[in-house]
C-alpha cells in the first residue's frame, strides 16, 4: 500500500518482517523520539523500529503499526510481554490443574479417577 500520491511505501503487510525504508521512514516521522508510553527522550537516530502488534501475533509490517522504541524499552516490551504471558499461562495450567483435581474428569491427564464399586 503507497499514499495518496502513490510514492511512498506504507504497508507491506505480512510479506515481510523487516520494514524497508519508505515504512520506517513514515513511521519515524510520527515522533522524533522513542515512544515509550512512560516518555524516553531518545532520539529516533538511535533507536528500533518495532511492530505495535507483533508479527509473530499477525501484525502487519506498516507503517501504522510501527513504533520507534530504543533498544532498553524495545527489551523492557519484550520481557513485559513474555511475563504476561507466562503469568496467563501459568493461571490456566493452575485453573486446569485444579479443575481436573475436583471434578474427577477422567480425561487421561494427571492422575487416574479413583475406582468406585459397582
Amino acid at each position: 500500500m503507497t499514499d495518496a500520491q502513490g510514492r511512498t511505501l506504507l504497508d507491506v503487510g505480512r510479506k515481510q518482517r523487516c520494514a524497508p525504508d519508505p515504512v520506517r521512514q513514515a513511521a519515524g516521522f510520527k515522533k522524533p523520539y522513542c515512544e515509550w508510553h512512560e516518555g524516553c527522550d531518545m532520539p529516533r537516530s538511535w533507536s528500533q523500529y518495532d511492530h505495535i502488534v507483533p508479527f509473530s501475533h499477525g501484525g502487519a509490517t506498516s507503517a501504522d503499526n510501527m513504533q520507534v522504541l530504543c533498544s532498553t524499552h524495545n527489551r523492557l516490551k519484550h520481557r513485559l510481554q513474555a511475563k504476561m504471558n507466562r503469568q496467563i499461562w501459568e493461571h490456566h495450567h493452575a485453573q486446569n490443574h485444579q479443575d481436573t483435581e475436583t471434578s474427577g474428569s477422567g480425561d487421561g491427564e494427571g492422575e487416574p479417577a479413583p475406582a468406585t464399586a459397582p
